[in-house]
């Protein structure tokens, strides 16, 4: 039976609605068992979606995407403080303006620099590639196609314990990669820190001096990790 990789990405709706946009658009793919490959959020929600519906999916790659119930106060979770009154009335108020937002123009040097904020690992010349693949040219510059909601508004009302409490009983096999470096952006997630939850299935990868886009500063290793686990 052939099997089609479904790789899930953040975006601004609240994560039950991802959830659904998520299930709906595997559906219009194909009604075969898929093969999910999730980053960040988008592991988060698939640990969701794949405990809720187990026989449409085979098997699941977690790059950095998994979170954890204690990061530090800096991280994207925000565990500790997400389901606060200011900042949940702050996530509401970007979300009702989202119709209006766009990204902020520039060149792609400039969108270059802006991303080495986020990977300050990366050599300038490969940040200048990965903007001309993930931004468009309008007619005042380029911009990245990320959804202009997406920022220090967070995610949404979530917690950390909502995906980790439903880890042991995960039903399919399970290759969950980590880094090692911490980042703003990053879950902070360690492999030690979730190894009391993962069922004996699941495959942990810990890829060294990297941080939360391990698929992007090491995509060769990235991908033959993923490979070998799907052909095993």
């Amino acid at each position: 039976m052939a099997a089609t990789a479904w790789c899930p990405t953040t975006s601004a709706a609240t994560a039950v609605a991802d959830e659904r946009d998520l299930l709906a658009v595997a559906d219009s793919i194909t009604r075969e068992p898929l093969i999910a490959i999730g980053h960040s959020k988008g592991g988060s929600l698939l640990v969701h979606a794949i405990q809720a519906l187990p026989h449409r999916f085979t098997r699941f790659v977690a790059i950095d995407g998994l979170p954890f119930r204690n990061p530090h106060a800096d991280s994207a979770v925000r565990d500790k403080k997400s389901m606060t009154a200011p900042i949940i009335t702050r996530w509401l108020d970007t979300r009702r303006q989202s119709p209006g937002r766009t990204r902020k123009p520039g060149t792609l040097e400039e969108l270059a620099l802006r991303r080495a904020r986020m990977n300050p690992r990366l050599a300038h010349e490969w940040l200048c590639y990965l903007a001309a693949l993930g931004a468009r040219q309008d007619a005042d510059g380029w911009r990245w196609k990320l959804d202009p909601v997406i920022g220090s508004s967070g995610f949404g009302p979530m917690r950390a314990r909502w995906m980790t409490d439903r880890l042991p009983g995960f039903p399919i096999p399970m290759l969950a990669i980590f880094g090692t470096e911490r980042e703003p952006m990053g879950w902070d997630a360690t492999a030690a820190d979730l190894a009391p939850y993962f069922p004996p299935s699941t495959q942990v990868q810990v890829v060294a001096d990297t941080g939360h886009f391990i698929h992007i500063e090491r995509p060769r290793e990235t991908a033959e990790l993923i490979l070998r686990f799907l052909h095993t």
